[in-house]
């Protein structure tokens, strides 16, 4: 039993808030953002050309967009994956990033609309076939448990598994 339970919670909260240890163990092991352009936020010309796109007008600088339920989905452009940024420093120096993805959350133009507005932008090497234009306008992830992730593939089927287009990263849900 605690006596003084005032005084024990200022002592475990000094003891977890005080040490440095875990966010400096944290800072460690953080890399710096990859020079890559954010989400667009409210008002940004890129909403504009997405919806031109997704309508079927040729922009040069999307490859593909389309627009399911006032959300817009899209690719912006294709690259080699030798075009990924690469770590500047720390231990994972000189590795390529695989996969980034960023939320913003955007205020809405109509100050009385009560829901927020986001927007994500990936930047994610996948397996895709040269031409191949199919699901352009979905995320370039798979989404899914991870431990299916981790489940055993059948040795057959293994080697036709990367024979299509498709994501190489995933997100845990």
């Amino acid at each position: 039993m605690i006596s003084n339970a005032v005084t024990w919670e200022d002592t475990l909260a000094s003891a977890l808030l005080d040490d440095p240890e875990i966010p400096l163990i944290l800072e460690a092991t953080r890399q710096p953002r990859p020079p890559i352009p954010a989400p667009p936020g409210n008002g940004h010309e890129m909403w504009a050309r997405l919806r031109d796109r997704a309508a079927g007008v040729a922009d040069l600088g999307i490859e593909e967009a389309a627009e399911v339920d006032g959300m817009f989905t899209a690719t912006l452009r294709i690259e080699p994956y030798t075009s990924a940024a690469i770590v500047e420093h720390g231990r994972f120096r000189g590795w390529r990033w695989l996969a980034t993805m960023e939320q913003r959350w955007v205020k809405p133009s109509d100050w009385r609309e009560e829901k927020d507005l986001f927007a994500q932008r990936y930047y994610v090497v996948e397996v895709r076939d040269v031409g191949d234009r199919q699901a352009l306008a979905l995320p370039p992830v798979g989404f899914g448990d991870l431990r299916m992730w981790k489940a055993e593939v059948d040795p057959v089927l293994a080697p036709s598994a990367l024979g299509r287009s498709q994501p190489l990263v995933g997100v845990d849900r």
